[in-house]
């Protein structure tokens, strides 16, 4: 039970702090944002008001659906939308674990595709490979399948799950020190005529 909470805290924390590296991306900073401020959030109101964690996860994945589209990307925009959406904490309140679980699957499913179409969309027009971007691929594949477990079994799928937030924790110190706005690490640069003009342009 302790090792339990270590893992969960460690994680709040880890995710927190990517947030100082990542305020300054373009497509994807308030999706950090609102995975800083899940865990925080839904931990608080279990105290408060004793609603389930996974049961609020619903509303925070919409959040992180909605955090892809440019609207989202303005601060005041971004509150507007969340205060008007506290009704559905109550929508979700009485739901069942299983149900809830089911819910949240989807629900990153289409986080994950919506992903990695703005990664091949970044290729087309940039002609660029990020090691970044397939992190962030890869860290929502693992959410998805963290809460995918959970579904299958209940028992076995609790130890999977916080065997992936352990992984998970990795994923949050990586995006502590990389970013898409001053990548460090770019996978596949490809040379299009219009560089190979430019490259000719000079040597002449």
């Amino acid at each position: 039970m302790i090792l339990r909470y270590i893992i969960v805290y460690s994680q709040i924390l880890a995710w927190f702090l990517t947030i100082f590296k990542q305020r300054q991306s373009k497509d994807y900073k308030f999706f950090f944002y609102i995975l800083a401020m899940q865990d925080i959030v839904a931990i608080s109101l279990l105290y408060i008001v004793k609603i389930n964690p996974y049961n609020q996860y619903i509303v925070w994945a919409v959040y992180l659906f909605l955090s892809l589209f440019p609207y989202f990307n303005n601060y005041r925009k971004a509150v507007l939308i969340i205060i008007a959406s506290i009704p559905l904490y109550f929508l979700v309140y009485r739901l069942d674990y299983k149900t809830s679980n089911l819910i949240i699957t989807i629900e990153y499913s289409f986080v994950y595709f919506f992903v990695l179409r703005k990664v091949f969309n970044y290729f087309i027009n940039s002609h660029k490979i990020l090691f970044y971007h397939i992190a962030l691929i890869t860290y929502i594949f693992t959410a998805v399948i963290k809460t995918f477990v959970l579904l299958v079994d209940i028992n076995t799928g609790s130890i999977y799950y916080m065997i992936f937030n352990v992984i998970q924790i990795f994923f949050a110190i990586y995006f502590m020190t990389d970013s898409d706005y001053n990548p460090k690490f770019i996978l596949y640069t490809l040379k299009t005529d219009n560089h190979t003009d430019q490259v000719l342009s000079k040597t002449n």
